[in-house]
């Protein structure tokens, strides 16, 4: 979770985007907008009625061979990509057009 999201994503780790240039495997992101008015960061329980847009996308955005690519490399390609996607999210979110790739708005229950 990031807590601050008005600064943007924080930088990614590089752990498992070493294994991701190692054996070649795509890299899939997953956005929530909106999560925070589900279960706000200082409630014990949420579950309050709010409408939260997901979006999935694959992440690799290096060209084949994405092996001579370094674990750094996949890391900030891949924050900048999902910052991409965070931010059509909030687009969606304040009533703007659905782009390509885009997103899902679903009502929490």
């Amino acid at each position: 979770m990031n807590k601050t999201p008005s600064e943007g994503l924080n930088p990614f780790r590089r752990g498992s985007f070493a294994q991701a240039a190692k054996y070649s495997t795509p890299i899939w992101g997953a956005a929530l907008h909106g999560s925070t008015a589900a279960w706000p960061r200082d409630a014990l329980l949420g579950g309050d009625p709010s409408t939260v847009a997901l979006s999935l996308e694959q992440l690799t955005l290096l060209p084949p061979p994405v092996a001579t690519a370094t674990a750094a490399d996949l890391a900030e390609a891949c924050q900048e990509a999902m910052q991409r996607q965070v931010d059509r999210l909030a687009t969606l979110a304040r009533g703007g057009a659905r782009t390509e790739g885009g997103a899902t708005r679903a009502r929490a229950s």
